[in-house]
């Protein structure tokens, strides 16, 4: 069959309870949806406050894979009420949890936490909070199209990132617009990121293209991004100090002895942006790195990456430098718009591919050694008349 299609309660009515029956249980088993649709699922709950939405509530070492949904609606919280309202871990496939999502597709869909404080936060396309556990913590190939909104915490396929996870070959589409910290593939990230793709308009505070905020952690892996590729455009705003817009992270947070790592990944969007409110902070704006705040650990940087130069927009700041202020090792080229033609681009990718092997010798004991055997061929190749491509061995 071509998949399930819900009707009752459209449009402002849930017509699903989130799976296993309740959004404080824990669901520990395994879903192969065999490439079905799932049509119109609705979580719009009376509940000013209400955590774990999704098509499974909370997944506890479970495992979702091959199954799409198209249509989905989940909207929580009361815009009367914004300071009590919002959902905590939000998204279509899995609230929150220790999941492994793989293959799973999400289109022409929305997720909406109303609220002005972080009762709306871990808001994600596909899983609000993702952690690590026995194995379990990854989302691979899967997508995203649509709009996701929250507070604090916002990605276009994972809200919340936690330690030790990983997302690889991901893609998300349409809008994504928060607040505070607001990603296009992750919120907050303190996991592996490779190979993964934005397209989607990106708004809020300390944005970014891939990820809104990299943040260190107290454990073993240190965060990794690597071989990530945005081409939405990004519309920074002020809140606070030290608020970073980039291309494909907007801040680099360090508050512990770990690493950060940024490595292979390229801003094809000229529209990264700022808005300019005369503020005499929050400024920060890059192709691929805002700001680096709190750098206490070396090597932490930018490795073999590079940017297009960005536009100018009345009423906005912009600016074409890779990063906007740098704490710790940087190594990262801001390239022309005529950069595939340009006769030395042959250097550069050579330059490229030196810094990528030293950002990858230096990132050994990233998030990346859970998931592979290998630290070697990652590479920047290139074809006469078109931009630089990143491969990486398959994940």
């Amino acid at each position: 069959t071509a998949g399930i299609t819900l009707t009752d309660g459209l449009p402002d009515k849930s017509n699903w309870t989130p799976v296993p029956g309740g959004n404080s249980l824990q669901y520990k088993g395994k879903i192969d949806g065999k490439d079905h649709t799932i049509t119109n699922m609705y979580i719009v709950p009376e509940e000013k406050y209400y955590p774990y939405g999704g098509f499974v509530s909370w997944g506890e070492n479970s495992t979702i894979t091959n199954l799409k949904f198209d249509g989905a609606k989940i909207v929580v919280g009361d815009e009367g009420d914004p300071l009590n309202s919002g959902g905590e871990s939000i998204g279509v496939i899995v609230g929150q949890g220790t999941a492994n999502i793989s293959d799973c597709h999400v289109t022409n869909s929305i997720v909406k936490s109303m609220g002005n404080s972080d009762k709306a936060c871990y808001v994600g396309g596909l899983i609000g909070s993702l952690s690590c556990s026995s194995g379990y913590g990854a989302v691979t190939d899967c997508s995203f199209s649509g709009t996701v909104e929250g507070f604090n915490i916002v990605g276009g396929i994972v809200g919340e990132q936690q330690k030790d996870t990983k997302i690889a070959n991901c893609t998300a589409e349409g809008s994504v617009k928060a607040s505070k910290v607001v990603g296009g593939i992750a919120g907050d990230a303190k996991g592996f990121i490779a190979m993964c793709t934005n397209e989607a308009t990106i708004k809020g505070a300390s944005s970014g293209g891939i990820v809104g905020t990299l943040t260190d952690h107290m454990g073993t892996y240190n965060s990794c991004i690597i071989g990530c590729t945005n081409k939405g455009r990004i519309d920074g705003t002020v809140l606070s100090p030290h608020v970073g817009t980039g291309g494909i992270v907007g801040q680099v947070y360090q508050y512990y002895s770990n690493n950060s790592f940024i490595i292979g990944c390229r801003n094809l969007s000229p529209e990264v942006y700022i808005k300019a409110d005369g503020s005499t902070y929050g400024n920060y704006v890059a192709g691929v790195v805002g700001v680096f705040q709190n750098t206490i650990a070396t090597p932490t940087g930018v490795y073999g990456s590079y940017t297009v130069t960005m536009t100018d927009a009345s009423g906005l700041q912009y600016n074409s430098r890779p990063v906007g202020t740098t704490m710790g090792s940087t190594a990262v080229k801001a390239c022309p718009d005529a950069f595939a033609s340009n006769a030395d681009l042959a250097t550069d990718v050579a330059t490229m591919n030196t810094q990528v092997t030293n950002g990858v010798t230096a990132a050994t004991t990233s998030p990346r050694k859970i998931y592979e055997n290998t630290y070697n061929n990652y590479t920047w190749t290139w074809t006469s008349g078109s931009w630089p491509e990143f491969s990486a061995p398959v994940l």
